[in-house]
């Protein structure tokens, strides 16, 4: 994912990592961007390009350990249960529907649906249950 160093971070809506063995799209990362009318979807998996899966965590899991150089983080990150992590971007507007996520962005929707029924569940509960929220 050479193009992992040039997207956006303030248009990622959803990002979705798996660790090696996790359920459903194991080794896997997800990054979704909305711009105007398209949702683009960018993946790789740890067992086809270990380097761009690596960058891509270590990017992201600043964010699950508030290891950020400033103090307003973009992301806010859930627990996708099974070895699922998923950072959602704080700044744009979020509803949880029925079995996705719909981000909605100046005049366009952007529905999101997890990789698996399982990451979509222990993240809704998340979102909608912040107190019992695990890191």
């Amino acid at each position: 994912m050479e193009v992992l160093h040039s997207l956006p971070l303030n248009e990622v809506l959803y990002t979705e990592i798996a660790e090696p063995g996790a359920m459903g799209n194991a080794g896997g990362v997800l990054i979704f961007i909305g711009q105007g009318k398209q949702l683009m979807c960018y993946e790789t998996s740890v067992f086809s390009d270990e380097k761009s899966y690596s960058e891509a965590c270590n990017l992201f899991y600043k964010y699950k350990n508030n290891e950020i150089d400033n103090n307003q983080p973009l992301f806010d990150y859930h627990y996708g249960g099974m070895g699922n992590h998923v950072f959602v971007n704080r700044n744009i507007p979020l509803n949880v529907g029925d079995g996705f996520l719909n981000f909605k962005k100046e005049e366009n929707e952007y529905p999101i649906f997890p990789s698996v029924v399982g990451v979509f569940n222990c993240v809704s509960y998340s979102i909608n249950n912040p107190e019992s929220k695990i890191d």
